[in-house]
């Protein structure tokens, strides 16, 4: 028979349990940033609604609303330990400056490569309608850009664009499309585009062998198709969160029964 002696603490303690853990200074600096950022649009949506049409908010939007105006609270007397106090004078421009460290993106590089060695490009990207591979495309690209066209299937998200890109007016064109259909027939002319943006979109397609069809006739020959897409199929957060809408099913019936992710096969 056996024994030995293994010492311990006589009355569990959760500080004693997590001990120095810490996260790379990286991450760390993602967190703080994306809780800046957050902060900015809570602080707006607080004072954005008018005292008089509170009452008349459902429920959970006024939950919401009482939610907003306990962290507004909280930063300015500097008990929010992520957000500093100083985040109240925080402008659009401070928010952008943050986004853009991340901006730094792979595609967009791409075609920046792209544009230097064929300058006078026409571009087009395919479902562009949150921007977030525009600003930064459209940055890289430069002079070297003839005209952008900035598609989505609704035209609602052209009003926001419209403000948003005025000063690339002059080479911004802005028209439906959507990709399941073909393309002359919703006036487009086949092979108009050196490039072709496609980021976090092909995905959404319920046939993707025609939509790719469809993207590939803008391109003229030689262009350049600029695809960003999740590739890894078992994530499992990306199934966790968004698994339960429709739209995360729409390719069940055509060859992706599990993700509507593209695969490298």
């Amino acid at each position: 028979m056996f024994s030995r002696f293994k010492n311990g603490v006589a009355s569990p303690d959760a500080q004693l349990a997590v001990g120095e853990v810490k996260l790379p200074d990286p991450v760390t600096q993602l967190y703080q940033d994306v809780e800046r950022v957050a902060y900015w649009f809570l602080r707006n949506f607080s004072v954005a609604i008018p005292a008089d049409q509170r009452h008349d908010l459902l429920p959970h939007f006024r939950h919401y609303l009482g939610w907003c105006y306990r962290m507004v609270d909280m930063v300015s007397r500097s008990e929010q330990p992520k957000v500093p106090a100083v985040s109240n004078y925080d402008t659009r421009q401070c928010v952008d400056a943050i986004l853009t460290r991340y901006e730094s993106r792979k595609d967009v590089r791409f075609v920046q490569v792209i544009a230097y060695r064929y300058p006078g490009l026409n571009v087009l990207e395919v479902g562009a309608g949150t921007r977030a591979t525009t600003i930064p495309a459209l940055r890289e690209l430069g002079d070297a850009c003839a005209s952008y066209t900035f598609t989505e299937i609704s035209s609602g998200f052209f009003i926001a664009a419209e403000e948003l890109f005025e000063k690339e007016a002059g080479s911004m064109v802005f028209k439906t499309f959507d990709m399941e259909k073909e393309p002359m027939k919703q006036g487009f002319v086949e092979g108009s585009y050196e490039v072709v943006i496609a980021v976090n979109v092909l995905h959404v397609a319920g046939d993707l062998e025609t939509s790719l069809s469809n993207v590939r006739r803008l391109l003229k020959p030689g262009g350049f198709l600029v695809v960003g897409e999740f590739t890894y199929t078992n994530r499992l957060f990306s199934g966790m969160t968004v698994g339960t809408l429709p739209g995360w099913w729409i390719g069940a019936e055509n060859g992706r029964p599990w993700v509507p992710l593209l695969t490298l096969g």
